[in-house]
């Protein structure tokens, strides 16, 4: 495994290269880094990708910006934008757990250019705006789900929320919390 910390875009981020072929991007979770990822690397690399792992912003060795600002959904986007570039590639698959799952749903929604595979550990996609009434553009019907940190919540003996998804003509969402 290498070390190197990269500039993506104006912000350092560091993380862990092994193998080669096509670039496969691992953004981890809460409160985690590069090293959830360490078992994920040489299989990878084995099979035959390019496998990066990184340090998300405000982790590890990677730059804590003192803004909160700076920690916005377009800003994690655009440092895997600016890690792939660094890593001299165009195009990667992006795999994200965790906090890290949302990042790469969205990288993958906002740069289709750049993120031409996504895969979402843990965390389950939500499209946006999901909670309030709306049309869909896109053609996604997705089931509900009973997501990892609701499955934690009970087993800690919590009350847990439970959904209720209606999907009515004309694509139209609308969750209600029961319970």
């Amino acid at each position: 495994m290498r070390h190197q910390t990269v500039d993506a875009r104006g912000t350092r981020i560091h993380l862990v290269e092994e193998g080669e072929g096509p670039l496969v991007l691992f953004v981890h979770g809460f409160p985690e880094s590069w090293y959830s990822w360490r078992h994920q690397l040489p299989a990878m690399a084995q099979a035959g990708y390019r496998a990066v792992a990184i340090d998300v912003r405000g982790y590890g060795r990677s730059s804590k910006p003192p803004e909160i600002e700076a920690y916005g959904m377009v800003d994690h986007v655009a440092d895997n934008v600016g890690v792939v570039e660094a890593m001299g590639e165009e195009t990667a698959i992006v795999v994200g757990h965790d906090w890290g799952s949302p990042i790469a749903a969205a990288s993958a929604l906002l740069r289709p250019d750049v993120f031409t595979g996504v895969g979402l550990l843990s965390v389950a996609y939500s499209p946006p705006g999901v909670g309030v009434r709306r049309k869909c553009s896109p053609p996604w019907h997705l089931p509900a789900t009973r997501s990892f940190t609701s499955i934690i919540s009970r087993n800690r003996g919590e009350p847990r929320p439970r959904p209720s998804w209606t999907f009515a003509r004309g694509c139209s969402a609308s969750m209600r919390w029961l319970g």
